[in-house]
């Protein structure tokens, strides 16, 4: 691993690491310096001829890590950052368009009360579109682990948003 590998890593990762960084942090802002520094110590291990297997899941931890750690110093501190970034959906009318951006809400909502565990391995396979055993290999932890915090998340947020918005009889 050389710098030559990490710079392209940064350019062609850059973007999926401060979607991922967002997920914990929404403030895109905290998010491009979380994703800023990790990428900055990366370079210097480059540098120092420190030898990562594999990059991309290195920086993906310490990008979680990161996160985790902000996220905990500003609960003890009091402090609360932005809210959710909104998406738009284009929607052609202005009661579809509030519906959507009120369902969009009410998902990150249930997606931020899920067990940490979850709402990681959700993340990193829906949103950043992370293979199983990749998952595995950034958290430690077992393919089969990851399989089923993934679908106790899925549940849980299928169950909890379909409560929510009134249909209280379940097909699962």
């Amino acid at each position: 691993m050389d710098k030559r590998d990490i710079e392209k890593l940064l350019r062609d990762k850059h973007d999926d690491l401060i979607l991922f960084a967002s997920g914990f942090r929404h403030c895109r802002m905290l998010a491009e310096d979380i994703v800023q520094e990790c990428s900055l110590d990366l370079w210097n291990l480059a540098g120092s001829g420190y030898e990562i297997g594999n990059p991309f899941h290195y920086l993906l931890r310490m990008v979680r890590n990161r996160c985790i750690d902000t996220v905990r110093k500003s609960m003890n501190a009091g402090v609360r950052d932005g809210m959710m970034p909104s998406a738009e959906p284009s929607c052609p009318d202005e009661s579809a368009r509030i519906e959507s951006r009120d369902m969009l809400r009410l998902i990150g909502e249930k997606i931020e009360r899920l067990p940490e565990n979850q709402r990681t391995v959700f993340r990193m396979k829906d949103m950043l579109f992370l293979e199983n055993h990749e998952i595995a290999e950034i958290m430690d932890i077992s393919e089969e682990n990851v399989r089923q915090l993934l679908c106790r998340a899925r549940k849980s947020l299928r169950l909890s948003v379909m409560k929510s918005s009134g249909y209280e009889k379940s097909i699962y």
